[in-house]
């Protein structure tokens, strides 16, 4: 199954769910964000009988916008999928992307994988 938004797009693989932000910097709204961040965390916390959600891959590989609005959701998705007991990863990253995360001290909180296959692999594992 695939859902696409317009600055998140989520898959769920089996119990995985992978989330792309998929967002330049130009012409997206906060509000935009905030709202399908929180359509997310509903997927995590609350989620449909059939959609059940246990962990969590963040694919940086869409994202070229390097602004603290993307990594605080993203960090939000991954901090809630830890209190709900499940992992998460992220991988995909461009060197611009992984010296962004360093300089703001979260690069090592989760584990990262140069490929979403690494990543899927690992967490299924």
């Amino acid at each position: 199954m695939s859902r696409f938004h317009s600055l998140l797009k989520v898959d769920l693989i089996g119990d995985t769910l992978v989330v792309s932000p998929c967002a330049s910097g130009i012409g997206f709204r906060y509000k935009d964000l905030q709202t399908e961040l929180n359509r997310i965390m509903r997927m995590i916390d609350l989620p449909d009988p059939d959609e059940v959600v246990t962990n969590l891959v963040v694919d940086l590989g869409e994202l070229t916008y390097y602004g603290n609005e993307f990594l605080q959701s993203i960090i939000s998705m991954m901090n809630r999928m830890g209190q709900r007991g499940g992992r998460a990863v992220w991988c995909n990253g461009s060197a611009e992307m992984l010296a962004f995360l360093a300089e703001r001290g979260v690069g090592e909180l989760w584990p990262y994988f140069p490929s979403r296959d690494e990543a899927m692999s690992a967490v299924v594992a």
